[in-house]
């Protein structure tokens, strides 16, 4: 809104100058330079009409180039402005929907090789999951065989001193057994 409004004030200051506006535009991963004019309004309603056809798609941005191309130019600094001819304008636009085209083409490779080394990241995730599970797995195996084994040791332990408890019980029976008959046969 500011831009109009001032070009219109210093419209005389810029008629002097003689400058002259050329859109510069992307669409579709292609680099676009529509024609030169001297009038500001002449560009400012070519760029919306290329923003507008750009949000369509591809066939409207051809229709809609086709026409900016074609459009004779009246406000020009030179006597005999080039105009392109409908062939050149067609071959042009031809070249823009093939780099269109190969554009999208290579997204859609980098797309495919984002998703497939997203794939092999999460393959590679879960492997290391399932290894880590595994390890884990192993290791709590080797600290219940551990745990087992001196668990066993313990119980052999105790179980050879009950025996080792129980023979010198058996033994001391005995001597007392023999001590109270040698008491007895004395009598």
């Amino acid at each position: 809104q500011s831009l109009p409004a001032a070009c219109k004030q210093l419209q005389e200051e810029l008629s002097k100058m003689s400058l002259s506006f050329s859109i510069v535009f992307r669409a579709f991963g292609v680099r676009l330079d529509t024609p030169s004019t001297t009038s500001w309004e002449e560009a400012l309603e070519v760029r919306s009409r290329l923003l507008t056809a750009r949000e369509q798609g591809v066939s409207a941005m051809q229709a809609c180039l086709l026409e900016v191309l074609t459009a004779g130019r009246t406000n020009v600094h030179k006597k005999r402005s080039r105009s392109w001819s409908q062939a050149e304008a067609e071959d042009l636009i031809g070249h823009f929907v093939a780099k269109c085209e190969a554009n999208k083409l290579r997204r859609e490779a980098l797309q495919q090789r984002k998703e497939a080394l997203e794939e092999r990241l999460q393959q590679r995730r879960a492997q290391k999951v399932l290894r880590n599970a595994r390890k884990l797995e192993c290791r709590q195996q080797r600290l219940q065989q551990r745990l087992q084994q001196r668990w066993q040791r313990v119980v052999g332990r105790a179980q050879r001193a009950l025996l080792q408890e129980q023979k010198l019980d058996a033994s001391s029976q005995q001597q007392a057994a023999a001590a109270v008959a040698e008491a007895a046969r004395a009598k």
